[in-house]
């Protein structure tokens, strides 16, 4: 991997779905020898050093495919610095690897980490030396297969099944909190949803303790705030105090919700019960929470809510649209964020992201968008923290006043394995869970098998 990789690697985001995230403070990548690169921004950024570079790809996959990137389902042959190689691949059935002799953290030793403090003798790569994939998308077709033995560890079933591994002697569960978080995104250019009065009042109906104990049997949490703790140590002064302040506003309150409704609903003249579709894709628990929202909602005398899910590919083909927010759907989905506050902001509500993920809604709040510019993109926020948290306070109110998306709860990476799959902890971010368990040397983790 060279310089050119990394400056050349913009161009595979160029076009894409998250340009968008990218391109709000990347200007351009200069090679000034083989391996150093000169990254310009096009402003200050306080997020920069955690969102840029983006990921590095081959020469091959920027000038051969750059579309489709190195998918081995369009029989490309994915290739990249890590301790494992590619080796096959088969359609909707599974994915091999094994290990990489010439990986370069073997070559050079864990000493060459200008941060590594760890013990001596921790590997330089995974001891596991094959890892294949088996591409379930069932959820309880995946239990199964753990359950038989087919597989060592799968992830994102269902929560009523955490209860069996958790208690089952050869097994056992590995939770952590996760940078994801589910919401409803209204559609906020549509009679009466543009009214911020509804789209209040829907937020004080939503029963997110509910949610969180009864449809995912405790392994969600309540989302009383746009913001999940595991981001907040930049994104607010206090969260504690963010959250005491907020939840009032955001927790179940019928009386205040019917009180709110009552009032829009006689100022605009409104004919009750308003009608709305709450779509969503087809997994059984979110499924089940849009269900329990629309029964709520569809208990008062202001709405009746209906639900409609989709194949996850075609719904995000479909919200995608770009006449889908006159449609006047609900969208009730799933977002994973980062460890920076402001990919919680923008995702679902800067109109930069519009017909990108994810504002499906054509969601614009100009007045947020200029506070939050501040608490990122200016020089006082890059240099002080305080300054920054007390504009991030301020984007978070304001999306409560206003709640063009109501956040129902924050997420958490379960991981069920066998107990033969020694040392394993799963990751904040799923897109990491496999190589994290395996091998993680910033915190000191190695997974292996032991079997008998």
């Amino acid at each position: 991997m060279t310089a050119e990789n990394v400056a050349r690697s913009y161009e595979v985001v160029e076009n894409s779905s998250i340009s968008a995230q990218t391109f709000d403070s990347f200007l351009y990548a200069e090679v000034v020898d083989d391996y150093t690169v000169n990254i310009y921004g096009q402003e200050p950024d306080a997020e920069a050093d955690n969102q840029l570079p983006v990921d590095v790809y081959p020469m091959e996959h920027i000038e051969e495919y750059p579309d489709t990137g190195a998918d081995p389902r369009n029989d490309h042959t994915p290739i990249g610095t890590g301790p494992y190689q590619f080796e096959s691949y088969e359609t909707e059935e599974r994915a091999e690897f094994s290990s990489f002799d010439d990986y370069w953290l073997d070559d050079l030793g864990l000493d060459a980490l200008e941060w590594w403090d760890g013990p001596d003798g921790f590997p330089t790569s995974p001891v596991v030396d094959e890892v294949v994939v088996a591409i379930v998308q069932d959820n309880a077709t995946r239990a199964a297969a753990l359950n038989n033995g087919e597989i060592d560890l799968t992830y994102g079933l269902n929560t009523g099944t955490y209860g069996e591994y958790r208690s089952a002697e050869d097994f056992r569960l590995s939770v952590t909190n996760a940078g994801a978080y589910n919401f409803l995104q209204y559609p906020v250019t549509q009679s009466p949803w543009d009214d911020p009065r509804i789209r209040r009042g829907v937020n004080q109906l939503i029963p997110r303790a509910q949610i969180a104990e009864n449809i995912y049997n405790g392994y969600r949490n309540p989302a009383y705030t746009p913001l999940p703790e595991m981001a907040a140590k930049a994104g607010t002064v206090d969260y504690e105090a963010l959250t005491e302040e907020l939840r009032p506003q955001t927790e179940q309150n019928t009386e205040a919700a019917t009180e709110l409704l009552q009032e829009a609903v006689d100022d605009l003249g409104v004919e009750t019960p308003i009608e709305a579709t709450i779509e969503t894709n087809a997994t059984d628990d979110r499924l089940r929470e849009a269900e329990l929202i629309a029964q709520v909602l569809s208990n008062t005398e202001f709405f009746d809510i209906s639900v409609e899910d989709f194949e996850f590919t075609t719904f995000i083909q479909r919200i995608l649209g770009s006449e889908y927010y006159q449609q006047g759907n609900i969208v009730l989905i799933g977002l994973s964020g980062t460890f920076n506050p402001g990919s919680f902001y923008d995702a679902v509500n800067s109109i930069d992201n519009f017909g990108q993920c994810c504002n499906f809604n054509r969601i614009d709040t100009p007045e947020l968008d200029e506070i939050a510019t501040e608490a990122r993109f200016s020089v006082e926020a890059v240099e002080d923290s305080q300054f920054r948290g007390e504009q991030y306070d301020k984007v978070w109110q304001g999306l409560i006043e206003q709640a063009p998306n109501s956040y129902t709860v924050f997420g958490t990476n379960v991981t069920a394995l066998s107990t033969e799959y020694v040392g394993y902890n799963t990751y904040t971010f799923s897109s990491s869970i496999l190589p994290y368990g395996l091998h993680a040397p910033e915190d000191q983790q190695v997974a292996y098998l032991n079997r008998e």
